[in-house]
Order: structure tokens, then C-alpha cells, then sequence
């Protein structure tokens, strides 16, 4: 899960306004930010380090595991766990390639590329944890769990968004994402 960070504690929606929140080049993180009362800069993840050092941003998201290598917590005070977005990889090929492959051999790859997802997930979660311990015992960082209720807030304010962008995502991943968080 991604992790938002500013020199000040986001608890709420209300303490985005009028902060400048790096983003990705995307529509959906836009409007979320926007929504949230932050402007938003667009900024490739190589000139974070350098916009959060010079103010030209005053915020933004990423892994733990990006965090601490490029040392956004040298700059950054409050980092707050919402679980408001995840940073997920994923295997793409040709369609053609896969369905011309023997149906044995795809059997095959389909068990292989499971277990490899377990495995890799895994050591991305326990990565994640170590760099967010690190972090903490840098003592230059704190971290805001947020409450259930606190993230209710979030959820009806963020909630019409997901419904904006449905259409373009996918009923069925909105669903399956909903779930997980719900899981929980």
C-alpha cells in the first residue's frame, strides 16, 4: 500500500487544503487529490527527491520501499497510512504468443507465474515493513494510522471517484478492490 506524507499530519481530508501533492501523470490520482483540497503537480518519480528538498511540492505518495531509498523522510515529517492506494505489478504478453502456446505449457506457466506472485508479494510485504520500521527508528518520521472511523471520512469523500472512473477500470476490479479493503 502507498503511504502520503507532508511537514503535517493528514488525518483528515480538511488538512490537504492547500498543500501541492506530487502525483503520477494520472486522472484518477488528480481528481483524488483535488477532491482531498490539495493542487496537484504532476512529477516523474525521479524529480520527487528534488521537489520535495526545493517546496515545489509540499506532498506526496509512494511504497515504504521508495520512501526510504530516496529518503523522502529526510524531508517529510508525517507519513499516513490510509490505504487509499496500492502499487501493484503485473505480467502482461501478446494475447497471440500466450493462446499459440501448447494449452500444457500454458498450464504450466499459469502454476509457475502463481506461485512466483505468492512468493514475490510476500517479500514485497515484508520489505515494505522493514523499510517502514527504519523509517521509524530514523526518529525524523512519524506514522498516522488511521482509525476505522477516520477512514469512513475518507471513503465517503473518495468514494464518488472510484464511481467516475468505473467505466474505464472495470466494474468487476472496482469490486475486487472494495473487497480486499473490506478484508482487511
Amino acid at each position: 500500500m502507498r503511504v502520503m506524507s507532508a511537514n503535517r499530519v493528514l488525518r483528515t481530508p480538511q488538512d490537504f487544503k492547500r498543500l501541492r501533492f506530487r502525483i503520477e501523470p494520472s486522472a484518477v490520482m488528480q481528481a483524488q487529490y483535488r477532491a482531498l483540497g490539495a493542487a496537484t503537480v504532476p512529477m516523474p518519480f525521479k524529480h520527487v527527491r528534488e521537489g520535495l528538498k526545493m517546496g515545489l511540492v509540499t506532498g506526496q505518495e509512494n511504497a515504504w520501499s521508495n520512501i526510504r531509498s530516496q529518503g523522502f523522510h529526510d524531508f517529510q515529517k508525517y507519513f499516513t497510512e490510509a490505504r487509499h492506494s496500492f502499487l501493484g505489478y503485473m505480467l502482461v504478453t501478446n494475447a497471440n504468443f500466450w493462446t499459440n502456446l501448447p494449452a500444457e505449457i500454458r498450464v504450466e506457466l499459469d502454476k509457475i507465474i502463481q506461485q512466483v506472485t505468492v512468493e514475490v508479494n510476500k517479500n514485497a510485504r515484508e520489505k515494505a515493513k522493514m523499510d517502514r520500521q527504519r523509517i521509524i527508528d530514523s526518529e525524523q518520521a512519524e506514522v498516522i494510522t488511521l482509525t476505522d472511523p477516520e477512514l469512513e471520512e475518507w471513503r465517503a469523500l473518495l468514494t464518488p471517484i472510484w464511481k467516475q472512473f468505473e467505466s474505464q477500470i472495470g466494474t468487476e476490479i472496482m469490486e475486487q478492490a472494495m473487497q480486499a479493503d473490506q478484508a482487511r
